[in-house]
């Protein structure tokens, strides 16, 4: 997981995110993930409309990654969030979701809500545009 102070090759530094559930934060995840050959999923998680952290997953699959939902409902506690935004890659350059896609970020979703934590949102980018699950009103 990256705080607020680190950053890496392969993310934009935290503090040049304002707010990830504004498009203009979100487009720099976007940017990155996009050309991927291989999916990342990025929990982006947010409190008092600043990025506190950004938990990366991803498995040695090009096609598919890991959603470790308890993994990031635990990483939502310890941060004390307030709310948090999931963006991943399609490789493939088709931003539709799929089933397992959808199936796990309504998971996610009811297994914050009790918590008090809101999913904003979930976009799957790719070379032929990007999908957003609130938009869609998948979540």
């Amino acid at each position: 997981m990256l705080d607020a102070t680190q950053h890496t090759q392969h993310l934009p530094h935290l503090s040049d995110v304002q707010n990830a559930a504004a498009p203009k934060g979100l487009a720099k995840f976007a940017d990155i993930l996009r050309p991927l050959r291989r999916e990342l999923l990025l929990a982006v998680f947010v409190s008092r409309g600043k990025v506190e952290a950004v938990q990366v997953s991803s498995s040695n699959q090009p096609d598919w990654t890991a959603f470790p939902v308890r993994a990031i409902v635990t990483s939502a506690l310890v941060l004390n969030c307030s709310s948090l935004v999931l963006v991943h890659n399609h490789p493939s350059g088709m931003a539709n979701p799929s089933q397992d896609d959808i199936h796990h970020t309504r998971q996610l979703a009811r297994a914050l809500l009790p918590l008090g934590i809101q999913l904003d949102d979930h976009i799957i980018v790719a070379a032929g545009g990007q999908f957003s699950f609130r938009e869609a009103g998948l979540i």
